[in-house]
């Protein structure tokens, strides 16, 4: 597998950039393991079924933009907190899909930061 790990700062506490960075996805509010879910919006496509889910903190089996696992997660506490949407993605396609998606993310997640402000 290959790793795609973006990341970047959300205005804090945790809970309210944990609530942005799902809204933002159109991932829902409080998904469940074994729920099917898809990003939506201007967010890059990511789609598959919830494996774990946790107050911070989401894992999901993907098959959209290719089969792998996907984090996402809010770490750290205060003014401003770190968001990642940790990606391992698998397959021939798998270091351009990585690379590819790195940038998307990245680019979307600092975008996320600048427009709340």
């Amino acid at each position: 597998g290959v790793a795609a790990l973006p990341m970047a700062m959300l205005p804090g506490p945790r809970a309210h950039a944990w609530g942005t960075l799902l809204s933002d996805t159109g991932l829902p509010a409080a998904p469940v393991s074994g729920e099917r879910v898809r990003t939506g919006g201007d967010a890059p496509a990511l789609s598959g079924t919830v494996v774990e889910a946790e107050p911070w903190r989401l894992s999901v089996l993907i098959d959209g933009p290719a089969p792998g696992t996907a984090f996402l997660a809010a770490e750290g506490d205060g003014d401003q907190v770190s968001v990642s949407v940790w990606l391992y993605v698998y397959g021939p396609d798998a270091p351009a899909v990585a690379a590819r998606e790195q940038s998307l993310w990245q680019e979307w997640l600092v975008g996320r930061g600048q427009s709340s402000t």
